[in-house]
């Protein structure tokens, strides 16, 4: 059996989404982490129990027997330290349900080991075993089942090859059977929360290095960067992203080179053009153009290449279309500010909470925007401005950040279509590389049955995943491969960079 389950829970919008078709379930109550300054590496996304003074399950998933169990993953306590309150655990279950042992952290920074739940009998402490206050660190705990004195819990802290808590010689099966087969966080009532992330749940069983201690491991998210062989449906050739909300109005003066907001697109694209939305009319011309983030404190640096807009005379009430001559390309990811001039006064549609915002007198003259700009902050409110992207490959259909349900995707009827996309490798090299995850989600949106799988090929081997039988709803399908199929060995940074991966239409 070895791997159970990995998640780095990068691909979730909602907390609630690991429940679909990969944890079991999860509490409503959950969320996740999106600020870098909150992630352990600064990318990514994390999972955060819920915070408010409701106790329970926060997510849960079952697994075949086992005697041997491996829980390997970072945790960031959001409480300082203080007092003796078991604030979130690690709860080991049998088949009927029964709480056989559980992992505490008590909010005094102490991890405590139960038979049974948290308010069971204390088998042992490990003293000061955290810090508070939002510090990540990587644990790794290995339970040992047993009756009697067969029962065993150790810890390794930070990537540590020995132990940095070790318990042997104890009874940790409160049902009186040695074995375990669900797994849940639990979180007591206090109104404080943990966030988690890289989490691995395996057994002893299988092979290497899935069947021992793993050391500190870190989930990379790597997306698909092109179109390599595809055959599914495109489903649509433009998208519309930016802040659509109009629930007030912003005011700009004439000769006031000034942002509107900061633009960070979920896909990948063309930019074709922005549209602004005007409170009135206005006699008069006025201009757009898109800046990069280079600037002081990520502000607006300097103009992209084609990222003038041309100007509009007398814009009309509502909504006006700001086109490029030639449309510059957009990364999803990363974020990029929206620039507005002026040579009469214009009032714009925008929302009521303010955002940061950056200006400087600049005399209007017809695409002539200060490139890089002298950075005045204040604060003020983000404008509704909608970026059309043009989709023109299959790959950035599927390639948001977070899934986004129907807003975007590929689509096929025939069995036996693939998509391959090749993906752009990892930014740095790491000590090893447990394995390959493909995740993504699939639904099927016709009558009868339909499957999906994913398919990766290296060199010129293919492998398929395991089916998945599509509902209507949107689902987690995933795949894991450990190895690199066209070596049977473990994969290096190269064979990642250069294997394909897509999804296949099995029935």
């Amino acid at each position: 059996m070895a791997l159970l389950l990995r998640d780095g829970f990068d691909f979730y919008t909602l907390g609630t989404d690991a429940a679909l078709n990969f944890w079991d379930a999860t509490d409503n109550g959950v969320s996740l982490v999106t600020s870098a300054a909150a992630l352990r590496f600064g990318v990514g996304k994390a999972f955060r129990t819920f915070a408010g003074t409701g106790s329970g399950a926060q997510i849960a998933t079952h697994f075949a027997n086992c005697t041997t169990l491996f829980i390997t993953g970072s945790h960031a306590p959001s409480w300082a330290l203080g007092g003796t309150t078991n604030n979130f655990g690690w709860r080991i279950f049998d088949g009927a349900g029964v709480v056989q042992c559980s992992i505490y952290f008590n909010s005094s920074g102490d991890i405590r080991f139960y038979r049974g739940d948290g308010g069971g009998t204390l088998l042992g402490t490990y003293v000061a075993g955290y810090l508070g206050g939002a510090v990540w660190t990587h644990f790794q705990f290995k339970i040992v089942i047993g009756t009697g004195t067969a029962g065993e819990f150790h810890v390794r802290k930070n990537g540590n090859t020995s132990d940095d808590y070790t318990l042997t010689g104890v009874n940790n099966a409160a049902s009186g059977a040695a074995q375990m087969n669900r797994l849940d966080m639990n979180k007591s009532a206090n109104n404080v929360s943990i966030d988690l992330d890289d989490v691995a749940i395996y057994d002893s069983t299988g092979s290497a290095p899935w069947n021992d201690w793993v050391g500190d491991i870190r989930a990379v998210q790597i997306m698909p960067n092109s179109d390599s062989a595809v055959q599914f449906t495109r489903q649509q050739s433009t998208l519309s992203e930016g802040n659509t909300t109009s629930t007030s109005t912003r005011t700009i003066a004439i000769n006031l080179q000034s942002t509107l907001l900061s633009f960070t697109p979920l896909h990948s694209g063309a930019l074709a053009n922005l549209i602004l939305q005007f409170n009135a009319a206005a006699t008069g011309n006025v201009n757009c153009a898109i800046f990069d983030s280079a600037g002081a404190g990520g502000g607006p640096g300097s103009v992209l290449t084609n990222g003038t807009c041309t100007p509009v005379t007398n814009p009309v009430i509502n909504a006006n279309t700001f086109t490029f001559a030639t449309p510059p390309n957009v990364v999803a990811g990363t974020t990029y500010w929206l620039m507005f001039i002026t040579n009469v006064s214009s009032t714009l549609k925008s929302t009521t909470g303010n955002v940061q915002n950056y200006s400087q007198a600049k005399t209007y003259a017809a695409g002539a925007f200060d490139s890089p700009m002298t950075l005045t902050s204040t604060s003020l409110q983000a404008v509704n401005v909608t970026a059309t992207i043009t989709i023109a490959n299959n790959y950035q259909l599927v390639m948001e950040l977070g899934q986004d349900g129907a807003t975007s995707y590929v689509y096929s009827s025939t069995v036996g279509h693939v998509d391959l996309y090749g993906n752009p490798g990892m930014n740095f090299t790491p000590t090893s590389i447990l394995g390959l995850s493909i995740r993504g989600f699939a639904t099927k949106s016709d009558a009868g049955s339909r499957s999906g799988a994913w398919q990766i090929k290296s060199s010129a081997t293919v492998v398929d995943g395991p089916t998945l039988a599509l509902p209507t709803s949107y689902q987690n399908m995933a795949m894991v491969q450990d190895t690199d199929p066209a070596t049977a060995a473990a994969w290096t940074p190269t064979g990642v960079g250069s294997a394909l991966f897509g999804p296949k239409v099995v029935v």
